[in-house]
């Protein structure tokens, strides 16, 4: 009776080979009768010059607390301007909080109201100190 099962069970998977390879289709290779098209080798075409502002970059070490590796990581995160932190709202700050690990420094050292000074062309207390 076992030999029985045993045979069945290795018929079944010969079966489930067989058919599996057929399901996938390995081995079919099916052609078109209709002529494949001629490739079209283009002209080169003489580079364009592409028409993009050069993005200021403002020296974000004017605000306090920032020296020249926070500048870089803000630089990492898209923050290259002082109107960029003048902008800044509520879940901006929380972001750049968590991004940089600053447990709140930023707001308790006014990176906005900075940024808003200098952005308008104004001077912070800090920012005169800068060289």
């Amino acid at each position: 009776m076992s030999s029985i099962l045993i045979l069945g069970a290795i018929v079944m998977l010969l079966l489930g080979v067989v058919f599996g390879y057929i399901a996938s289709g390995a081995g079919v290779k099916i052609t078109s009768d209709a002529p494949k098209p001629k490739r079209k080798t283009a002209a080169k075409k003489a580079p364009t010059k592409r028409k993009t502002a050069a993005k200021k970059k403002d020296d974000l070490k004017k605000i306090s607390g920032v020296g020249p590796g926070i500048e870089k990581k803000l630089h990492k995160m898209g923050v290259t301007t002082y109107r960029q932190i003048a902008n800044w709202k509520a879940a901006d700050i929380n972001k750049a909080d968590v991004a940089l690990n600053f447990k709140g420094r930023i707001k308790r050292e006014n990176w906005v109201k900075q940024a808003k000074t200098l952005a308008s062309g104004g001077q912070t207390e800090f920012s005169k100190r800068q060289k």
